[in-house]
């Protein structure tokens, strides 16, 4: 008899039994990096979640990742998810969606769903609901009662919290951060440009601060408020180089991997949010919005620089300006922004507007200020280099040959060799 019951524990103790899900904890002491970007340079704020990634972010943030003893039906070993999904099903933090055995992973998660799985990890409260939408016989109300009573979520403004609505990426670091006490040090971010830099976040978003504090490691005291004291740098995953993003130029730095930010490379100058920038705000915005309307995402693209050539050609008229000294340098803003205002300006201001749309479009192009033809008249052009030889971009001579005597002109002046029998251009 002894030998049997022997047996009979031996054998149970082979066979796997789900862990309750209050044995588990989730880190909120070591600041992790539990949410990270898309891969392109972006967070993709306002993008939903998917129950897999739902799933990998608890698992990224458990203190003890459970083993798997069971699997759904729909989860693949071979899928990236597997193992947080089934972990987190064999702890017992998650069901089925709609069957047992099936977790539907590519779904999205909605607001309440996420609720219920962080509510896994805490006692529920008897705190009562005061959102319009969530009513005692809501599937919901109990998780969306605990977790309003503990500070982590807030309603819309109409008094609802809509928990059948998919919840965006932005919304649950928000909510994660509240859950795990960590909220970012402003003052240490806004003095480090580069603790990281998201292409569709800006600084003013609403969730940029709770944004980086989720996709930042960074080691901090915790007091009165939360001081950070050192971070881990990010890459952006892209390779190095000049990317085009919704139609603004970033550069990566080959040695850390992260967008270029206040400093400058070959002469292009890159801001705090790592676009290339002229110093002029609202220059810098009228020249996105001819660059978002002719061009594509493709930088020192040929089809670019030629959409550039033709808007810059047709689309300004000759007026009288002071001429600019031959061979001065630093006169390229004082030109271009009058231009890009009013529509009207000299050939200096012709080179210099065509100089920084192409520059917006990733390419090295420079100013010139010499004199050109038989009689040596004071102009200005633009050239940029290719494989090591300069070419001439003049926009304003095309313009106004074209239309005073051959309307048929096509390219004449464009990517002009300086050695050329069509017109000299002499540097100083």
């Amino acid at each position: 008899m002894k030998k049997i019951i022997l047996f009979i524990i031996a054998v149970l103790m082979l066979v796997p039994v789900s862990a309750s899900a209050q044995e588990f904890m989730l880190n909120g002491e070591y600041h992790i990096k539990y949410m990270d970007g898309t891969g392109d340079g972006a967070f993709n704020p306002d993008g939903f979640v998917t129950r897999a990634e739902a799933c990998q972010i608890i698992y990224n943030l458990m203190t003890e990742k459970p083993q798997v003893t069971r699997e759904f039906s729909d989860v693949e070993k071979s899928a990236w998810y597997y193992e947080p999904v089934n972990a987190l099903y064999s702890a017992g933090l998650i069901e089925g969606k709609y069957t047992g055995d099936a977790y539907c992973p590519e779904d999205l998660i909605s607001r309440g769903e996420m609720l219920g799985l962080i509510c896994q990890f805490f006692d529920e409260t008897d705190a009562q609901s005061s959102f319009l939408d969530v009513t005692e016989n809501s599937e919901y109300y109990g998780v969306v009662s605990t977790a309003s009573q503990n500070g982590w979520i807030n309603g819309f403004s109409d008094g609802t919290f809509r928990p059948e609505n998919p919840i965006t990426r932005a919304e649950l670091v928000t909510v994660l951060n509240r859950v795990l006490d960590r909220y970012a040090d402003r003052e240490f971010i806004k003095a480090n440009d580069r603790v990281r830099v998201f292409t569709d976040v800006e600084p003013e978003h609403w969730a940029y601060y709770d944004i980086t504090e989720a996709t930042v490691e960074h080691n901090h005291e915790k007091g009165e408020n939360e001081k950070w004291t050192s971070y881990m740098w990010e890459p952006t995953g892209l390779r190095a180089g000049y990317h085009m993003i919704n139609h603004y130029l970033y550069y990566v730095e080959e040695n850390t991997g992260q967008f270029a930010v206040n400093c400058e490379y070959d002469g292009f100058r890159f801001d705090s949010r790592g676009r290339y920038t002229t110093g002029d705000a609202v220059l810098d915005s009228q020249l996105h919005q001819v660059i978002a309307s002719i061009c594509t995402n493709e930088p020192k693209s040929e089809a670019n620089l030629e959409a550039i050539y033709f808007y810059v050609r047709d689309n300004f008229t000759y007026q009288a300006r002071q001429h600019v000294p031959r061979g001065a340098t630093g006169w390229e803003l004082k030109y271009a922004a009058p231009m890009m205002r009013s529509h009207y300006g000299n050939c200096y201001s012709w080179a210099s507007v065509f100089m920084y749309l192409t520059r917006c479009a990733g390419f090295e192009s420079r100013c010139q200020s010499g004199t050109t033809g038989k009689n040596n008249n004071a102009h200005g052009w633009t050239e940029i280099e290719f494989d090591g030889v300069w070419y001439v971009f003049d926009p304003e001579m095309e313009n106004s040959s074209r239309i005073a005597k051959n309307p048929n002109y096509h390219k004449r002046y464009y990517k002009l060799p300086y050695n050329n029998p069509i017109r000299s251009y002499v540097t100083y």
